[in-house]
């Protein structure tokens, strides 16, 4: 069972498309914030140490906490955290 699909938008709460997931992710795997190519962040605004923002809203898109990225998609946030 996959997590997300490849092809599945990396969405904001309020439904802004802000990126997509490049490859199928396994519920085991560990999401790294750089050198992973496991998505495509495309349409973000701010992008600080913490993770990117939409560039509509100040929704989070992604986050960075314990060494660990997550991102949220339609399902929710996916990603392990430490």
């Amino acid at each position: 069972m996959f997590v997300a699909r490849k092809g599945d938008p990396i969405v904001c709460p309020n439904g802004h498309i802000g990126g997509h997931v490049e490859r199928d992710i396994l519920p085991s795997e560990t999401l790294k914030p750089r050198g992973d190519f496991s998505i495509t962040i495309t349409n973000a605004g701010n992008h600080t140490s913490e993770g990117h923002s939409c560039a509509q809203c100040p929704e989070r898109i992604t986050r960075y906490s314990n060494g660990v990225y997550q991102i949220r998609t339609a399902r929710g946030w996916i990603g392990h955290l430490s």
